[in-house]
């Protein structure tokens, strides 16, 4: 999930050599995943470096995205949810998204959105170029299907709800990983029937109303 940020990229990534990863992701017994920076340029990458060691846990941190400006951002974190299971206590690897702000040498006052819950999961943001609309993926209870992509429209360092995209946008599978262009153009991904065979790349006409 690679974002352009300061003449680079910022991705997601393993790192087996990182001690600060005790936990394995059970769904691929691997580490989790950690955000890394490498510094790009017409014909060369340099080399990967971890991107913030404030933004770093034992969990999966990242994707994230950023503001025209650089100095805010939003990402994805696992947040360890201890729910009830009948008699016992079942430690839950819930995903929810972060906002923090740079302060000129670090990514600071890393806040919990609003809408995350302990309910269902909330991650892969992208940002508009605006600033005022952040798109998220959410298995949200009352959606289309699996995942469904949501909005939150952002007022100064208010957030509102999140808002399903509607039938237009979501079917009964799962659309994930949202991008939004500076031209305000959507592109997704989704395992809805009809494609060409598990996740296809699909594009949201916002005028005409149509995905294709």
């Amino acid at each position: 999930a690679p974002m352009y940020i300061q003449n680079g990229l910022v991705f997601c990534g393993i790192n087996d050599n990182n001690q600060a990863l005790t936990y394995l992701d059970a769904s691929t017994g691997k580490p989790m995943t950690d955000m890394f920076y490498i510094s790009t340029s017409d014909s060369s990458f340099g080399e990967k470096s971890l991107f913030s060691t404030s933004l770093q846990t034992s969990f999966h941190d990242g994707p994230i995205t950023f503001s025209t400006d650089e100095k805010t951002a939003y990402f994805t974190r696992s947040r360890l949810i201890e729910k009830k299971l009948r008699n016992t206590i079942k430690k839950v690897n819930n995903l929810g998204v972060y906002k923090p702000t740079f302060n000129g040498t670090e990514w600071v006052n890393i806040t919990p959105c609003s809408f995350n819950s302990e309910e269902y999961n909330v991650g892969q943001p992208t940002l508009s170029k605006d600033g005022k609309r952040l798109y998220v993926v959410s298995d949200k209870k009352g959606g289309f299907g699996g995942k469904d992509l949501y909005f939150v429209d952002i007022n100064g360092d208010s957030l509102g709800e999140l808002i399903n995209m509607g039938k237009n946008v979501n079917s009964a599978a799962n659309e994930m990983f949202p991008f939004i262009t500076s031209s305000n153009t959507l592109y997704f991904s989704s395992d809805k029937t009809g494609g060409f065979g598990g996740l296809d790349v699909y594009t949201y006409d916002r005028a005409n109303k149509t995905v294709r």
